[in-house]
């Protein structure tokens, strides 16, 4: 059998809430810590260190924009379906698929060799791979891989991330990015607001009162607790801003050659795979984040569509109306 394209979504591949996070302990218990270390922190800024700062209300504002993008982005992440490949693909492309590989179980051929069959699928010259999922019964096209975890096959899978529990894929690897990149604005600037606000402080002796005199604002000047909180804080921030850097760092691996986490390891681990798409870092990039529009400021919102592509859709109310008129006069 061959084909000409390995991937023909169904014409409404849009953005559509998944509905559910994965149910994975360890992604629940890692998203658990994700909010309450990003509440705190935010809190030990807040109302600790920033009304330290002169120009403090313009500080707050900008510093919670940024903490407020960032939780919006890993929500949009983590409640968006990826890309499941059952749920996506082409009805007509998964049917003929099928056949095709019952047609090889018929033949004789066990569920593996039937799965790998390499002149079942012959697209683009790429190499021999897996193009059937037998847990999932659907077509696997190119990068798209099996989740263990979300007991799925995705398109375009980056990799599973416990820190958002859901899968990275075609439809919420956007969010990913933004989450990554606003996470990491978030915790280099706590940390520098936190360590300029200790470090700034007109008292350098500790008051000996833990919670500090009674009828006065929690913050660095008035009790030892607040210091302690902003140090604690501070050290977080920059652990968690080491730890966005590395994540950053395998997304600019992906920009670069086009391959996913889990290509980029199945390469290392000796795995043939097809060669990237061969796009440009910025291509790639407005693909990505754009969905292949040039750059512009819906690149960093949060959102799977342009905010204002409803409008689009009222064409429709002001053609009913342009041709309500024209029967009425």
């Amino acid at each position: 059998m061959s084909m000409t394209s390995e991937i023909r979504t169904r014409p409404n591949d849009s953005g559509r809430c998944f509905g559910r996070g994965c149910g994975d302990a360890w992604g629940i218990f890692c998203t658990i810590v994700m909010y309450s270390t990003t509440l705190t922190v935010a809190f030990a800024v807040n109302f600790c260190a920033i009304p330290e700062f002169r120009h403090w209300r313009c500080i707050a504002i900008l510093y919670n924009c940024i903490v407020m993008l960032q939780l919006a982005s890993h929500l949009q992440c983590m409640w968006t379906n990826p890309g499941i490949a059952k749920d996506f693909l082409d009805q007509e492309l998964q049917q003929q698929m099928r056949e095709e590989y019952h047609r090889l179980r018929a033949a004789g051929l066990s569920e593996d060799a039937a799965a790998h069959c390499r002149e079942s699928v012959k697209v683009c010259g790429a190499r021999p791979r897996k193009w059937w999922c037998v847990q999932c019964d659907t077509f696997r096209p190119k990068r798209a891989h099996h989740c263990k975890t979300c007991r799925a096959c995705v398109l375009d899978m980056d990799h599973h991330c416990p820190w958002v529990n859901n899968c990275v894929g075609r439809r919420n690897h956007k969010f990913f990015i933004l989450f990554v990149g606003y996470a990491w604005l978030a915790c280099i600037w706590s940390v520098t607001i936190l360590t300029y606000a200790i470090r700034n402080n007109e008292e350098t002796a500790w008051n000996p009162d833990f919670l500090g005199p009674a009828n006065s604002r929690f913050s660095l000047r008035s009790c030892v607790a607040a210091q302690i909180l902003c140090l604690g804080c501070a050290a977080l921030s920059f652990v968690f801003a080491i730890f966005a850097s590395v994540m950053g760092c395998d997304q600019w691996t992906f920009l670069i050659e086009g391959h996913g986490v889990v290509d980029q390891k199945l390469h290392k681990m000796g795995a043939r795979h097809s060669p990237g798409n061969q796009r440009s870092v910025s291509r790639q990039l407005a693909e990505v984040l754009g969905a292949g529009e040039g750059l512009s400021f819906w690149w960093f919102l949060p959102f799977a569509e342009h905010p204002f592509a409803i409008f689009k859709s009222w064409t429709w109310l002001k053609a009913g109306l342009v041709n309500w008129h024209a029967r009425t006069t």
